[in-house]
């Protein structure tokens, strides 16, 4: 699989993965001037993270649940 995040700003990471595989998303975000910005929690069941480009600050939230 392939996940790929880019911003209007041309900022771009893709990220490989191997199927049935983990992959740990911050970190490789991270490498890709990217940031985890954050997430809501309720009842112990995440529902929505936010991802930040840290070359322009644009952010999108994605939700999970």
């Amino acid at each position: 699989m392939n996940i790929v995040i880019k911003c209007d700003c041309g900022n771009k990471i893709e990220m490989d993965v191997c199927p049935k595989k983990y992959l740990q998303l911050r970190d490789n975000l991270e490498r890709g001037n990217f940031c985890f910005d954050g997430a809501e929690i309720k009842d112990n069941k995440l529902k929505e993270f936010r991802i930040r480009c840290c070359k322009c600050n644009n952010w999108i939230t994605l939700g999970v649940g």
